[in-house]
């Protein structure tokens, strides 16, 4: 309720007028509903659907099955677009006859500050970014797609997924930043959970190769190569994650395990993280370290190289 006006105002407000705002409640308790239902009654575009809560795949398949037009962004409750998004994002897909658009986004807090932008308007699978709300996609994409559910970081399979369907991708220059993401303490992606969910990007993963499986996908050396570092880096991300928590060494140690074995089974490359040869030399020796179980080692060292960084970033 906190936030839902701003956001539903933000596409209310799209100099591009012809669109659909749909809105899935996934089983809020608290003002919400009728906070939509004001804005509704002014404004036909609102389309409101309420379900009791399933989690956040099973609430974005809905809105996949539910929305009509011939393109689509998520946009996630809290979080903002900028006022000429969906004009500019049309333009784009329409001169370059794009069915999947990406994105750079900037970040903001509460007091409305700037907290810094990401360029994630890449083509590679691996540079992308994993969220799915920095894309735009065509319905011939969307409709074929579905987040995999009762898990936690869905969007890292689908944006992958989304970019193997892919006839022709565009990118927005990083300057522009059409989306504008809230950075709040208590949001979903930062409240704490037991360290096994970690081990939800296996199934995610797992998915998203029964996907190209099924739909016969043949892999290019290139595309086979960027899902091996999105893979890598996600693995050691969470890897990481896991080492930092209070749980028992015992217990951190097994998910890491499940979570390195999924990596050999999966990956051509282990070895391969990031284009840029520093980055890819670190991640190498945090995740050797963290396979051998010397975790409080990595989570020092990650500690220390990302102090260094933003100290770098301060002085730029």
């Amino acid at each position: 309720e906190k936030y839902i006006s701003d956001t539903i105002i933000s596409a209310q407000e799209q100099t591009y007028l012809n669109i659909e705002i749909l809105i899935i409640d996934d089983g809020s308790t608290d003002k919400t509903k009728s906070i939509v239902n004001v804005l509704a009654k002014s404004d036909s575009r609102i389309k409101y659907i309420y379900q009791s809560n399933k989690g956040p795949a099973e609430t974005k398949n809905l809105g996949i099955e539910q929305f009509n037009g011939e393109y689509a962004i998520f946009l996630d409750s809290d979080d903002l677009l900028e006022k000429n998004a969906v004009e500019t994002l049309l333009l784009i897909a329409e001169t370059q006859s794009a069915d999947l658009i990406i994105f750079s986004f900037d970040k903001f807090n509460d007091l409305y500050e700037n907290m810094g932008s990401r360029n994630s308007s890449s083509k590679k699978i691996n540079k992308m970014f994993t969220a799915v709300w920095n894309k735009m996609y065509h319905k011939s994409i969307l409709k074929q797609l579905k987040f995999p559910e009762k898990t936690i970081f869905e969007d890292v399979a689908f944006s992958a997924m989304a970019a193997l369907l892919s006839k022709k991708m565009a990118t927005v220059h990083s300057e522009h930043h059409l989306y504008h993401y809230r950075q709040r303490e208590q949001s979903l992606t930062k409240k704490k959970f037991d360290v096994t969910r970690q081990l939800d990007i296996v199934t995610d993963f797992e998915e998203m190769f029964c996907f190209i499986r099924n739909n016969g996908i043949e892999l290019s050396s290139e595309q086979i190569s960027e899902i091996d570092k999105l893979i890598n880096t996600q693995v050691f991300s969470h890897a990481l994650q896991v080492a930092e928590t209070n749980e028992t060494n015992f217990k951190k140690k097994v998910v890491i395990k499940k979570l390195v074995d999924f990596q050999k089974k999966r990956v051509n490359n282990i070895w391969s993280y990031d284009d840029n040869l520093f980055i890819n030399s670190k991640q190498i020796l945090l995740m050797l370290l963290l396979k051998n179980n010397f975790l409080s080692v990595a989570v020092s060292l990650a500690k220390v190289s990302n102090f260094v960084r933003g100290r770098k970033k301060l002085r730029g």
